[in-house]
């Protein structure tokens, strides 16, 4: 992997988007769909948040705790993208949050930021975690389909029992396995989040229905594969 970004560029790219926003219209009017933020099509719009700021200056309240859990073999950088990521920023992250626009520089080195941390985090020992559903996760499979998530997959140790789409993953050992928790790094809402290593490959090996409330939902299981 390329050198990682330290958090100063990160910063920097943030301040930089928010001066050049100085002056400009925030809102337009869309005779569609109404008052509209005007930067609505900048794939950087993100970074007018001020989100990484805010966020590095909770890493620095929290980063000795975190340095202990990893052995004080993190940067800066690694702390800031997976409190981020944990936080308010997690959408920016997955691959096909951008759809089939490119996706911008500063994103691809905020997610090897992430995916190296990851990658240090201890490895989960279980066999089974779960996903409940977003928007964007397909459930679209067939069994016996192979799968392959190019952004990391974030999944549980914890079956919620909601009403949601899932998918329930066989986990290979914990000397094959790519997944890792980071919650034994920092514990966001008590998620218990365990992190695919991006690019894990699954088959699907069932898929159940369930009605609720006039509503069907796909239970997907899925078992990792080398």
């Amino acid at each position: 992997m390329d050198a990682l970004k330290p958090a100063e560029y990160f910063l920097k790219e943030e301040e930089k988007y928010i001066a050049s926003r100085n002056g400009e219209s925030e809102f337009f009017f869309d005779e569609k769909y109404g008052m509209q933020p005007s930067n609505i099509d900048d794939p950087l719009a993100f970074l007018e948040q001020n989100l990484l700021h805010k966020t590095y200056n909770a890493m620095l309240n929290t980063k000795q705790d975190l340095l202990e859990k990893l052995a004080n073999d993190a940067t800066d950088s690694e702390l800031l993208m997976l409190l981020a990521y944990e936080g308010f920023m997690s959408e920016y992250f997955r691959d096909d949050y951008w759809g089939t626009r490119e996706i911008p520089e500063i994103v691809r080195e905020m997610q090897k930021c992430l995916y190296s941390i990851i990658e240090k985090a201890p490895v989960f020992e279980g066999s089974t975690l779960y996903r409940f559903c977003i928007d964007e996760d397909s459930v679209d499979f067939e069994i016996g389909q192979k799968v392959k998530f190019s952004y990391s997959l974030a999944t549980t140790t914890d079956n919620w029992n909601q009403n949601k789409n899932r998918y329930i993953i066989q986990t290979l050992p914990n000397k094959q396995t790519k997944a890792h928790c980071i919650y034994r790094i920092h514990n966001h809402g008590n998620e218990n989040q365990v992190n695919f290593l991006p690019n894990t490959s699954f088959i699907v090996t069932d898929i159940q229905e369930c009605i609720c409330e006039e509503n069907v939902y796909k239970h997907i299981y899925m078992k990792e594969e080398i």
